[in-house]
């Protein structure tokens, strides 16, 4: 009787063989699925491809699972939890930063070993649990200024890029530029007094306040960086300011000037012509007197003789410009002229 076995497995080498000729994965002459005992061809499992993926469990290299067409020696590994290139390891490549997880279970930074689903978040700029929606509040540089807005030294202000702890100077502007907790204390500050009457010089005898520009100045008083002032109730009086003649020190030279003075206390001083300041009797506007002053400063006193006929109109001259008129003198009946001044003709 024929063994019809040993003929199938004759037939199956002779095609296997002929497969070998067009280039057959792992098969040839040295091929080690052809057995020294063809009989054995047909029961050996190893021999097939039972998967379907190309590759036998008995070729070279082999299919370490033949019963899963995702695992051969010619496929490229994928992250799947399998050893898809036989290669005797699973997704290699796929945790490349060994912290235990995989890139196609979530690690979002796969060179960093600290970055991965599960650690902690801390204040460093990255996503260490690679979950966008749980960050450490501040963990993020909005102004792209380089600080985030938590830690050690936080950025104070995220929203302004000028605003940062590596600023160097914090200049005179109100803003605590390097984040220290001061305000512009890289500035240059002054002092600046009251300057209740406006006129730019400050009170010496006032409070100061210091700053470093007129911005930051408290809004109670006017205030002005000098303490030049000698009368901060008048604003006419002043450094620089000229004399006028009100018998006040205008230029805070000390004193007004010497014309200004009222000496003599009648109201008037020799620079609103007062023409006899020893004299309280004696001002514009003052009332004549037949004593020999000049009582109105018109440059003349009450009993000034005009013609010069010894009496003054103080004394009854009733025509101080005819000489030939006084009282005492010759008068003309019919003449016209009241010579003796006593009010009639004769």
């Amino acid at each position: 009787m024929v063994d019809v076995r040993a003929g199938w497995a004759w037939v199956l080498v002779a095609g296997l063989l002929a497969g070998a000729a067009v280039g057959s994965p792992g098969c040839g002459e040295d091929d080690p699925c052809i057995a020294a005992d063809p009989e054995s061809l047909t029961d050996d499992p190893a021999f097939f491809d039972a998967d379907g993926d190309g590759s036998r469990p008995c070729s070279e290299p082999s299919d370490c699972d033949d019963a899963d067409p995702r695992i051969s020696p010619h496929r490229a590994e994928v992250c799947d939890g399998l050893d898809n290139d036989c290669n005797g390891a699973a997704d290699e490549g796929f945790d490349t930063d060994g912290d235990g997880v995989r890139s196609c279970d979530g690690d979002c930074a796969n060179a960093d070993p600290a970055v991965h689903p599960g650690a902690v978040e801390a204040c460093d700029g990255v996503d260490t649990d690679c979950d966008p929606g749980t960050v450490v509040e501040g963990d993020e540089d909005r102004d792209r200024d380089g600080f985030l807005a938590c830690g050690d030294a936080p950025d104070c202000d995220d929203s302004e890029p000028a605003v940062n702890p590596g600023v160097e100077v914090d200049g005179c502007d109100g803003v605590d530029e390097d984040c220290d907790g001061e305000l512009d204390e890289d500035a240059q500050y002054f002092l600046w007094w009251p300057d209740a009457d406006g006129d730019g010089k400050g009170d010496p005898a006032g409070s100061p306040v210091e700053a470093c520009s007129a911005d930051f100045l408290p809004g109670d008083v006017a205030r002005v960086s000098n303490d030049d002032d000698c009368d901060d109730a008048d604003g006419a009086n002043f450094p620089g300011n000229p004399e006028v003649c009100d018998g006040q020190d205008n230029d805070c030279s000390g004193a007004p000037e010497e014309d200004e003075v009222d000496g003599d206390g009648d109201g008037a001083s020799p620079c609103a012509g007062d023409c006899d300041d020893a004299e309280p009797a004696a001002h514009p506007g003052g009332e004549e007197a037949c004593d020999g002053i000049d009582r109105d400063c018109d440059g003349l006193p009450g009993d000034h003789d005009a013609d010069g006929d010894g009496q003054a109109p103080c004394h009854g001259d009733c025509d101080d410009s005819d000489p030939a008129v006084y009282p005492g003198a010759t008068d003309v009946d019919g003449d016209g002229v009241d010579s003796d001044c006593d009010g009639a003709d004769g």
